[in-house]
């Protein structure tokens, strides 16, 4: 009982000395806390794509967006893998198809994949260079030749330029698409450029990403586009895409796993759509009408048939015709047609 009595007559103390004191105004910093259960960094992307693929007399143009998401597990979870390239959740595509006798029309699918935009990938976790790690202020990285890495820091937010071509070094950003460099494929042009908020520290994590957009122009497309039209000709491939990261979260590997089988919709997607995108070109915005006019229930109609497809009137064979059809295939006759009688 003496106990509480001090502790109280204390407390009162404390109380008068508080309301003497002059007004303060006490800021403290954010601070967030990750639990050891949520491991796992998902990420909702919205793209969109441009790309091109022209040949000596053809020209193939798509607009393509598309949501997409990335599961990517720190490296302490053993027992999810989850996945770096994109997964597709919900795409539209548009393609225009011209060449030079005139051809000019338009679809909503093609049988051959020649965009880059599938390839890109958040970043892994890279250190900041000495210049930008501390507060503001601009680093460039040189390659062999030419600058390969420009990076320009303004309290939180990084903005970071990448040549790939410049160096080796920098294919790090784009380790999904190595294979492509080692088979030789001819890049004449690969830049991405990605903006970074609510950086802190030393390093750079795909957490910290808000919005990338790269460019790449090859002469090829890989083994995957082999005879696209006619064998041994040219062909050339551009393809200039934007991502908007519309949201992130850390989860638990048990969320992951759900998530993983039970992707989300696309009227989910929708209330997630980027507010900062740019309007579209006219010229795109008249490709999407002229495709999302196409009567495609009359276009299958009058796709003539293969008749290879079309199912034959087979008469079902006694057992006697069986077995003559068998002795006559062990003598090398061809099968007897029966008729149906």
């Amino acid at each position: 009982m003496k106990r509480c009595l001090i502790a109280l007559n204390l407390f009162v103390v404390a109380l008068a000395l508080f309301a003497k004191s002059p007004e303060r105004n006490i800021k403290l910093e954010e601070v967030t806390v990750n639990s050891r259960h949520r491991e796992v960094l998902h990420a909702l992307g919205f793209v969109r794509e441009f790309s091109e693929l022209t040949t000596g007399t053809d020209t193939v143009f798509l607009f393509r967006e598309k949501w997409v998401d990335f599961m990517l597990p720190a490296a302490s979870v053993k027992r999810f893998q989850g996945w770096k390239l994109p997964r597709i959740l919900a795409s539209k595509s548009y393609y225009r198809f011209t060449n030079a006798e005139g051809l000019d029309s338009v679809s909503d699918r093609f049988n051959r994949h020649f965009s880059w935009a599938d390839w890109l990938q958040m970043p892994q976790r890279v250190k900041l260079p000495e210049n930008v790690s501390t507060g503001d202020g601009t680093d460039t990285i040189f390659g062999r030749h030419r600058p390969t890495e420009i990076w320009r820091r303004a309290d939180d937010r990084i903005d970071l330029s990448v040549n790939v071509m410049a160096d080796t070094m920098s294919r790090r950003w784009v380790p999904a698409l190595n294979s492509f460099f080692r088979d030789n494929v001819d890049f004449e042009r690969f830049d991405v450029r990605y903006l970074f908020k609510g950086v802190a520290g030393n390093w750079l994590t795909a957490h910290n990403l808000d919005a990338l957009t790269a460019t790449i122009e090859s002469n090829g497309r890989g083994s995957n586009l082999h005879k696209f039209n006619r064998p041994r000709e040219n062909y050339y491939v551009r393809t200039y895409a934007e991502m908007y990261v519309a949201d992130r979260e850390y989860i638990s590997v048990r969320e992951a796993r759900k998530i993983e089988r039970n992707p989300f919709s696309e009227s989910e997607l929708m209330r997630l759509m980027p507010s900062e995108m740019a309007d579209l070109d006219p010229q795109i915005l008249a490709l999407i009408a002229r495709v999302n006019a196409i009567d495609t229930i009359a276009v299958r109609i009058n796709i003539p048939v293969d008749q290879n497809l079309v199912g034959r009137d087979l008469i079902p064979l006694t057992r006697k015709q069986k077995i003559i059809n068998r002795l006559r295939g062990l003598v090398g006759l061809p099968q007897k047609k029966f008729k149906k009688s």
